[in-house]
């Protein structure tokens, strides 16, 4: 394998394992942010979540969701121990 063919695959792995994941990475913490200082009321938190999801990596919610029942940010670790994401990404 010549040394540019060794650069391409490096330069693609990165982008496999990291750059395809800074939008979630962002949103995690944008979200907790607007959660935490009190800018969000929270019946708009699940709605918040997914209005960043639509925004940012281009996601839709796979079936309906509610802010009187669901909390799909609460399912990340890093969400309900209040640890922020992105610095794990300066690495």
């Amino acid at each position: 394998m010549s040394t540019y063919e060794a650069s391409i695959n490096f330069l693609a792995f990165m982008a496999w394992t990291k750059v395809a994941y800074l939008p979630l990475y962002f949103i995690i913490d944008k979200w907790r942010w607007d959660v935490f200082n009190g800018t969000v009321p929270e019946n708009k938190w699940n709605s918040l979540w997914w209005e960043y999801k639509r925004k940012y990596p281009k996601v839709k919610p796979p079936v309906q969701r509610s802010d009187e029942t669901d909390l799909d940010p609460g399912m990340i670790e890093h969400v309900a121990v209040d640890d922020p994401y992105m610095k794990y990404e300066k690495k």
